[in-house]
C-alpha cells in the first residue's frame, strides 16, 4: 500500500520537476561528473585531453573512454592486447607506453585519440617497471635508453648500467627508486653518484618540490620527506606510515594541498602537504558513491577532477575538501589557541608560545616563537600585549608590537599555578589553581593593576562568561564548578556550585554559556546542560552522554567532551582523538549528530586530541593536543537526500532513481536510517525535493 502511495506522490513530483528543475549545486557531497560501469578488474590509467586510456581485464585490454559526453561517458574503443597483461601506462605526446611483464614496452598510437592502434614492441635487457621520460629520451629499467623524438617509433639510443631504475628525472635532477642521485650531465651515460638511502626500501613514486627543496618519496604504505637543498645529499626529515587499504598511485602535483590516497570502504583518504614542516593524514570520510563504488583502487587527480577506479567502476568526481582548510604542526603539546586580527597564537605546555600569520587561512605561516616559558596553558591578548597563563611562572606578558620578534614585558605573580587567562574589555581574568580568581585592570595593557582576588576551593582550571559578563563559571577537572557574580569586578561572589558526575577523576573540563543555559563538558561522561535563569540554583535539564558514530558509520565511539562551542543552532564538541563532532542543537536535550571534523594524524596511535576551539566567522581554529593547529570551515551544509543520484541537480532522474530503489526495497531508500521503508522515507525525499534542500 505504501509503495502505491509513493508512486502517486512521485508522479506529482515529476510534474513539478518538469516545470522547474533545481540546478543549484548542493552541499559538499562528491559530485559524479561521469562514470563507466561493469568493468572487469580495471587497473592503471592515464588522462590525456578528453580521453582516458584504461587497462581492463587485469591489463589484457585497453579501453578508451570519451569524457566529452558527461555524465554518460562512452567507451569509444577497446583494444585487444593479445593476452599480454600490461602493468603500467604512461603517455607522451601522441603515444602511450605500456610495460609488459618481463622485458618489453608496448607502444600504442593515439594520433586518433578515439581509436588507438597498436604500435611496435620495444624489448629491453632488464625488467621495466615504470619508464621515466626526460626530454626526448626514455630511461627504461636499469639498462636501456630510447630516443622518442618520434614517439610512435622509438629507437634504441644507448645502454646504461645502473643498479636500480630511475624513478624521477627532470632538467636538473634525477634519482633512482632507492634514492641514489643520478648524474645526467651526459644524458646517454647516466651515472649514480651516491649510495642508496632508506635501507632496503624501494619507493614507488618520487615527487620534487623545487621551490621548497623537498622530495616526497612514496611507498605503498609510507611517505618519507627529504630535504634536497643539496641534491646529492638528501636528508630525511620525516617518515610516517600510511594506513591505507590500497596503494597510493598518483599523487597530485606538488604545490596543491591535497594528495589522494586509497582509503577503505568507499572512502578516500587525503594527505595535506601544505605544511612546511610535516605531512598530515586527514580522514575526511568522503563517500564517493551510494551505488557500491567499493574500495577505490587507483586515483588520478588532474585539473581539480578526481578520476578513480574500483573493482568494476571508472568515475570522475568533483570532491570538495571542505570543511578542512589547513593544518599546521606546533612545538610541544598545544593547550590553547587564540586569534587576533591576522595572527594566531598558541600556548604549549612544554614549549611556550608560537605566533603564526593566518592572513591566508589556507597558508598559515609560523613567524615567531617565545620558548622561555615553562608550561604555557592559556593565552589571550589586548592591543599589542599578549597574556600567558604559565602554570609554573604565573602570568607572563609579552610585547607583540612586532609579532616577528616578541619581547618579555613582565611576569606578575598570581599564585604560581596560573591555568587560564581571558581579556574582557579593560578587565583581565586570571585563574590560578592555588589562588583562585584574580581580576586586573588592563586599561594600560602593559601595566595590569590588581582590582580583586577571590580564593576558590579546589584546583581551578578554566573560566567562561555569560553574554553581558555579569556571570562567570570557573571549572575544575577534579572539584566543583563554581558560578560567580562578577557584576562588581571589585567584589566577585560565588553564588552556586555544580558537582561533577565523576568526583574522583574527570570533573568538569570547561564550561560554556548560552543565554540562560550553561554547558558543562565532563570528559567520558559527555556533557550536561543547566538552566541558570536563577544562577543561585542551577537546574539540570539534560545529560547528553552521547556515543559518537565512527567515521565509517559502523561503530560507535566513547562519549568524550573537552569543550563545547555554540554556533546558532549548532554545537561543536571537542571530543578528544575523534576530533570535532557537529550536532544540530535545536533541542539542547536531544542533539542530532551531523558530521565530523577529523583531527587524526598519519599515525593512528599518536596523541591527536581536539581540546580547544577559537571561532573566527565560520572558521574553527582548533588546538589539537599533540597535533598542532587545524582549521575547519563550519557552515550549515547538510546532506540533500533528494539529490539521489548525486549529480548536484534536482530533477526527474533523482525521482526515478529513488522510485527504483524504493520499489526494489534496497537500503539506499531508507533515508531516515530506521531499517524500514515506509511513508517517512517518502516524506523526507519529497520535502527535500520540494524545498530544493534548503
Amino acid at each position: 500500500m505504501i509503495r502505491n502511495v509513493l508512486i502517486i506522490a512521485a508522479v506529482f513530483v515529476l510534474f513539478a520537476a518538469s516545470a522547474a528543475a533545481h540546478d543549484t549545486p548542493l552541499c559538499e557531497s562528491p559530485v559524479v561528473i561521469g562514470k563507466v560501469e561493469n568493468l572487469n578488474f580495471p587497473g592503471r590509467f592515464v588522462v590525456v585531453g578528453d580521453y582516458v586510456y584504461l587497462l581492463n581485464r587485469s591489463g589484457s585490454e585497453l579501453i578508451t573512454i570519451d569524457l566529452r559526453d558527461a555524465p554518460s561517458y562512452q567507451r569509444s574503443n577497446t583494444l585487444d592486447l593479445s593476452g599480454q597483461a600490461q602493468e603500467w601506462i604512461i603517455a607522451h605526446q601522441n603515444a602511450l607506453y605500456l610495460t609488459q611483464p618481463g622485458h618489453a614496452i608496448r607502444v600504442v598510437d593515439i594520433t586518433d585519440p578515439a581509436n588507438p592502434t597498436l604500435g611496435p614492441v620495444m624489448t629491453t635487457s632488464s625488467l621495466v617497471r615504470r619508464p621515466v621520460i626526460r626530454g626526448q629520451l626514455m630511461y627504461a629499467g636499469t639498462t636501456d635508453i630510447f630516443d622518442i623524438s618520434d614517439p610512435i617509433n622509438p629507437t634504441h639510443a644507448g645502454t646504461m648500467s645502473l643498479t636500480h631504475d630511475i624513478a624521477y628525472a627532470d632538467d636538473s635532477i634525477a634519482y633512482t627508486r632507492r634514492i641514489e642521485f643520478v648524474d645526467l650531465s651526459d644524458p646517454l651515460n647516466p651515472v649514480t653518484t651516491t649510495p642508496p638511502i632508506g635501507g632496503d626500501i624501494y619507493f614507488t613514486h618520487l615527487e620534487i618540490d623545487h621551490g621548497l627543496s623537498r622530495m616526497y618519496a612514496w611507498t605503498d604504505s609510507s611517505l618519507e620527506l627529504f630535504d634536497i637543498s643539496t641534491p646529492q645529499q638528501p636528508v630525511l626529515q620525516y617518515q610516517e606510515t600510511l594506513y591505507l587499504s590500497t596503494p597510493l598511485e598518483y599523487p597530485s602535483s606538488i604545490g596543491t594541498t591535497w594528495v589522494t590516497a586509497g582509503g577503505s570502504g568507499s572512502d578516500l583518504g587525503f594527505i595535506d602537504l601544505s605544511s612546511e614542516d610535516r605531512p598530515i593524514y586527514l580522514d575526511l570520510s568522503v563517500d564517493l558513491d551510494r551505488e557500491s563504488f567499493d574500495h577505490p583502487q587507483h586515483v588520478y587527480l588532474k585539473d581539480g577532477v578526481f578520476y578513480i577506479v574500483s573493482f568494476t567502476y571508472f568515475a570522475a568526481f568533483e570532491i570538495s575538501t571542505s570543511p578542512f582548510i589547513n593544518s599546521k604542526p606546533t612545538e610541544g603539546f598545544i593547550a590553547d589557541i587564540h586569534k587576533s586580527g591576522d595572527l594566531v597564537f598558541t600556548a604549549s605546555e612544554e614549549f611556550g608560545v608560537e605566533i603564526f600569520d593566518a592572513s591566508d587561512p589556507q597558508q598559515i605561516r609560523k613567524i615567531a616563537e617565545f620558548n622561555q616559558i615553562d608550561s604555557a596553558y592559556s593565552i589571550d591578548s589586548k592591543a599589542n600585549t599578549l597574556y600567558i597563563a604559565a602554570d609554573r611562572e604565573d602570568l607572563v606578558l609579552l610585547d607583540i608590537t612586532d609579532p616577528h620578534s616578541p619581547t618579555h614585558i613582565s611576569t606578575i605573580e598570581t599564585g604560581r599555578r596560573a591555568r587560564d587567562v581571558r581579556v574582557v574589555g579593560d578587565l583581565l581574568f586570571v585563574i590560578d589553581r592555588t589562588n583562585g580568581l584574580s581580576i586586573f585592570d588592563v586599561s594600560q595593557p602593559v601595566s595590569p593593576t590588581l582590582r580583586s582576588n577571590i580564593d576558590l576551593p579546589g584546583w581551578n582550571d578554566q573560566i567562561s562568561f555569560n553574554h553581558d559578563f555579569t556571570l562567570a563559571c570557573v571549572s575544575s577537572q577534579t572539584f566543583d564548578a563554581l558560578i560567580l557574580d562578577i557584576s562588581d569586578p571589585d567584589n566577585p561572589i560565588v553564588v552556586s556550585t555544580i558537582t561533577p558526575i565523576d568526583t574522583l577523576n574527570d570533573g568538569i573540563k570547561t564550561s560554556t554559556f548560552d543565554g540562560n543555559l550553561l554547558y558543562t563538558p565532563e570528559f567520558i561522561n559527555g556533557y550536561r546542560v543547566w538552566d541558570i535563569s536563577d544562577p543561585t540554583s542551577p537546574q539540570l535539564i539534560a545529560h547528553n552522554n552521547i556515543a559518537y558514530p565512527s567515521a565509517d558509520g559502523l561503530n560507535t565511539l566513547g562519549s568524550i567532551a573537552y569543550e563545547i562551542t555554540l554556533l546558532g543552532d549548532k554545537v561543536l564538541i571537542a571530543n578528544g582523538n575523534n576530533g570535532l563532532a557537529q550536532y544540530d542543537n535545536s533541542n539542547p536535550s536531544a542533539p542530532q549528530f551531523e558530521r565530523y571534523f577529523q583531527t587524526q594524524p598519519f599515525n593512528t596511535n599518536a596523541v591527536s586530541s581536539a581540546r580547544r576551539v577559537y571561532m573566527d566567522a565560520n572558521l574553527a581554529y582548533t588546538a589539537v593536543y599533540g597535533g598542532g593547529i587545524r582549521v575547519f570551515q563550519v557552515d550549515d551544509c547538510e546532506p540533500c537526500f533528494a539529490d539521489f543520484n548525486l549529480d548536484a541537480q534536482l530533477n526527474f532522474f533523482d525521482v526515478s532513481s529513488f522510485l527504483i530503489e524504493y520499489q526494489d526495497g534496497t537500503p539506499l531508500a531508507d533515508l531516515n536510517n530506521d531499517g524500514v521503508l515506509n511513508f517517512f522515507d517518502v516524506s523526507r525525499f519529497l520535502t527535500d525535493f520540494t524545498n530544493a534542500c534548503r
